[in-house]
């Protein structure tokens, strides 16, 4: 399949503003020729689409199931991509809602502790700011501006939502690596920084790491060099895509995208 892809966009089912139809409709708009919605923690809107078998005709993209699972991997977080080309099983599902649990205990306990500085910060507040069923950072942030302890979200990342406040995801991303291809899936790497790449790609590579997503929006030529470099070295796919989440500040879909000469190999693993 020639043309432009994205791998890697968000949807209202966790913390895009979008549903999975218009994120196709816009998609479609756009130019791609294939794209993947990888919500965190969740494939809840490809049961909105009715699968992957949605798209891919009458002009719209090919869309390829997946999703972004948060991980502990040392004492960081990392995002692992988990893509299946064959389509979300029972078994994907099922591993997910232990995921989610986890991800809601982890929320809980950030509340709890900004509850103990005195912010009133509740569940309810923040479950209501998500339009899907995953409560992140995102929705805590949006909360606190709303109550005007901060004026911008980005405030409220750097003064309240740091690792004092946040725990770390309970699933390492060893494991995530492991179930993802336990279950039929390939797993990548989501926008790895230079530094946390050198220091923990073995550690994943020997876990069963498939591929690096090494294309994406505000990478530096030299750190993409970098990536590609080490992914290349060790066999690894290479992946791009925008993270797209549909901010009124941010570009629109489409305008990051990568070609089949930067992503063939992953686009011949996928069947596209």
């Amino acid at each position: 399949m020639e043309g432009a892809f994205d791998f890697h966009i968000h949807t209202e089912s966790s913390d895009g503003l979008f549903s999975g139809r218009d994120v196709i409709r816009r998609a479609a708009e756009a130019g791609l020729r294939a794209i993947s919605i990888t919500d965190h923690d969740t494939v809840d809107a490809y049961r909105e689409l009715g699968g992957p078998g949605a798209a891919g005709g009458a002009g719209l993209p090919a869309l390829l199931p997946g999703v972004e699972v948060s991980t502990r991997l040392g004492e960081e977080e990392a995002h692992i991509l988990g893509y299946f080309a064959g389509g979300i099983s029972p078994g994907v599902e099922a591993w997910l809602e232990g995921i989610i649990e986890a991800r809601r205990r982890r929320v809980g306990e950030a509340i709890r502790r900004l509850r103990e500085r005195g912010l009133d910060v509740a569940w309810k507040d923040c479950e209501a700011a998500a339009r899907g069923r995953i409560v992140n950072r995102t929705h805590i942030a949006n909360v606190l501006v709303s109550k005007r302890y901060v004026l911008k979200p980005a405030r409220a990342y750097a003064v309240y939502l740091g690792r004092d406040t946040v725990p770390l995801p309970e699933p390492s991303a060893e494991d995530t690596v492991a179930s993802i291809a336990s279950l039929g899936g390939i797993s990548v790497w989501a926008h790895p920084g230079v530094r946390s790449f050198g220091e923990r790609i073995d550690g994943l590579a020997a876990a069963g790491l498939a591929g690096v997503e090494v294309h994406t929006p505000r990478r530096r030529r030299a750190d993409a060099r970098i990536l590609l470099e080490g992914a290349r070295a060790r066999g690894l796919l290479v992946t791009g895509g925008s993270d797209w989440h549909g901010f009124e500040r941010g570009p629109q879909l489409g305008k990051f995208r990568v070609g089949r000469d930067r992503v063939g190999e992953f686009l011949e693993r996928v069947l596209l």
